[in-house]
């Protein structure tokens, strides 16, 4: 992957001394993922500031991603919003910004966000419009989230997307549709080579249904350690085997309490 992003405005001439190399920002841009991917938070922010030194739009992306992994969501918002300000006609950005704003509950910014992405000259409108109703079902607009969800075309998303229906149909409290749909989407994932994430939560909604739906312990469980082999901090199937084993200390549905 390159940074697909833009140099800010016009260098001075003693600036320009000081630039990267297009190679150079490609290779500064791959690390800076690769230290978030492995956590390494600080350095990833050290080599976003390198990217701004050198006056590229990809440093936001970089320096966002690892201010969202140190949990300071603000920081990551204030970051991309100075990065929409240098680079307006980066789409990645205004996306970025969108999600940032959305995990934080600011869901009128957040479509303001995912607008402006759709406005630019070249943009993925499928990934736009995916996150745009990942935000929608997260303010419990559920019909408008499925007929945003309806406007992803890219078959490269066409997992996450059917995962993600799986979510609202599980919302709309559907739950019967939901497993039908879910046992028959397992296979079909691993057919199509979904990423570890999309194969994690297609799990874990499945185990959802079976949960709330049908109160059957043993298979939500089941899927949701399934889900944990995919990705082993995946947070959604943590918080499943915590309601499913919860309840089972609960027979008369009272207070846990324990002596420590």
């Amino acid at each position: 992957m390159t940074a697909q992003s833009s140099e800010l405005e016009t260098p001075t001439p003693i600036q320009k001394e000081r630039l990267l190399s297009e190679s150079d920002i490609d290779v500064l841009y791959e690390k800076g993922l690769a230290l978030i991917e492995d956590q390494n938070y600080e350095e990833a922010i050290k080599a976003g500031e390198q990217l701004k030194a050198s006056r590229h739009t990809s440093a936001f992306e970089i320096l966002a991603l690892a201010y969202a992994g140190l949990g300071d969501l603000e920081q990551a918002i204030e970051t991309l919003e100075d990065g929409v300000q240098k680079g307006p006609s980066v789409w990645l950005l205004w996306l970025m910004l969108g999600n940032c704003r959305s995990d934080a509950e600011r869901y009128s910014e957040a479509h303001e966000a995912y607008e402006q992405a759709l406005r630019c000259p070249v943009v993925e409108e499928s990934s736009v419009h995916l996150n745009a109703s990942i935000a929608m079902s997260r303010e419990n607009r559920l019909q408008e989230a499925k007929e945003e969800l309806s406007l992803v075309i890219d078959p490269e998303l066409q997992p996450r997307a059917k995962v993600h229906l799986l979510g609202i149909i599980n919302d709309e409290g559907r739950y019967e549709d939901a497993i039908r749909d879910g046992e028959q989407m397992l296979t079909w994932l691993e057919s199509v080579d979904a990423d570890t994430d999309t194969l994690a939560e297609a799990r874990v909604q499945l185990g959802r249904a079976h949960w709330e739906g049908r109160r059957s312990r043993e298979r939500a469980l089941g899927l949701a350690w399934d889900a944990l082999e995919y990705c082993r901090a995946y947070g959604h199937a943590l918080w499943l085997i915590s309601m499913a084993a919860l309840d089972s200390l609960k027979p008369n549905g009272g207070v846990v309490r324990c002596v420590f």
